[in-house]
């Protein structure tokens, strides 16, 4: 499972420091298309910020960004 800050690592790592995916995976021993998947969840969200015209949607986005990653596994089988 991962982390906050290894999420916060993957985006910082990206659009800061211009690093590829496929490095930042590398480099916290996480899979190439978790790395996507984070990086292209916080683009969009990023995308949705800036065009949010009142500021509870904002409020709503920004802590749905910075909120920890966690998954749906009700649908799980055993």
């Amino acid at each position: 499972m991962i982390k906050l800050n290894q999420k916060q690592k993957i985006i910082i790592a990206y659009h800061n420091k211009q690093k590829s995916q496929r490095a930042i995976a590398r480099e916290l021993g996480l899979n190439r298309r978790t790395v996507a998947r984070y990086i292209r969840d916080y683009d969009r969200k990023r995308i949705q910020l800036l065009a949010a015209a009142d500021n509870s949607q904002k409020e709503e986005l920004t802590a749905d960004i910075i909120q920890a990653p966690s998954y749906d596994t009700s649908s799980r089988k055993r």
